[in-house]
């Protein structure tokens, strides 16, 4: 039995990174569907909609999709005195100091996984509240589940929005100190479930997770590159492209 335990420790890695690559394939292909369909689709639905035709349920979804993606992307655009501004966050977050800086990164992280656990529930409330026929929704259901999932896009786009701007940072510092201690919290991590018993949902669960998390980093550092390319006008030296490797 401990002999089978050995041989199955040693099987993980084979069975984990095309778990982790099929995770990864299916988060682009999420990441490309909303880029690509959801604007024809809602595109669709308003012309169904004026030509008198009555809205499906998966037709008031997308529609109610788009609406909020497109006025967060408006707030984002229009307010500039939240502190949204690329130019403006990277100089505010580049002013802290290399701790103040490390420690804001982890709060940026655990913010994004409290709002990823929460942000399932509200969506999941709002679309609810778009199935379910009129007569048997509560008074200002629909109102209430909208503005709930507006606030909640708005912060998680804020939050996301700061992770970026931290790890551009990170990779634009002199020294490797703060991207090192970033890339240790993933030892941290790591160390925390290795020696804690873990049932398969709950590995399932943390799988699911680190497959999301790659693919998140790789739009970082997409989104970090062609900041370096087209916005700085600066060419991605040597150093530059090994903090990439290294973040990744």
């Amino acid at each position: 039995r401990r002999r089978q335990g050995i041989y199955n420790f040693f099987a993980v890695p084979s069975n984990l990174e095309p778990f982790l690559l099929f995770g990864y394939v299916t988060c682009v292909d999420a990441f490309i569907d909303l880029v690509t369909f959801l604007p024809l689709r809602v595109l669709a639905a308003l012309q169904h909609a004026m030509s008198g035709g009555k809205m499906t349920p998966t037709m008031r979804k997308d529609v109610v999709h788009g609406l909020l993606i497109v006025l967060v992307s408006a707030v984002l655009d229009v307010a500039p005195a939240i502190g949204v501004a690329m130019s403006q966050a990277y100089h505010n977050v580049r002013n802290q100091s290399v701790m103040k800086l490390y420690v804001v990164f982890n709060v940026l992280e655990i913010f994004d996984k409290l709002c990823s656990s929460s942000g399932l529930d509200i969506l999941e409330a709002l679309h609810v509240s778009l199935i379910q026929p009129v007569e048997r929704r509560e008074r200002g259901q629909l109102p209430k589940d909208l503005v709930l999932a507006f606030c909640y896009v708005l912060v998680h786009t804020l939050v996301l929005f700061y992770q970026v701007v931290a790890l551009s940072v990170a990779i634009n510092s002199h020294n490797n100190v703060l991207l090192t201690l970033l890339i240790s919290n993933n030892f941290t991590e790591l160390k925390i479930n290795v020696f804690k018993r873990v049932e398969p949902e709950n590995l399932f669960q943390i799988s699911c997770a680190d497959a999301v998390e790659r693919f998140q980093l790789v739009i970082y550092l997409l989104i970090v590159a062609i900041q370096f390319l087209f916005v700085q006008k600066e060419e991605l030296t040597t150093v530059r492209i090994n903090s990439l490797v290294m973040a990744l």
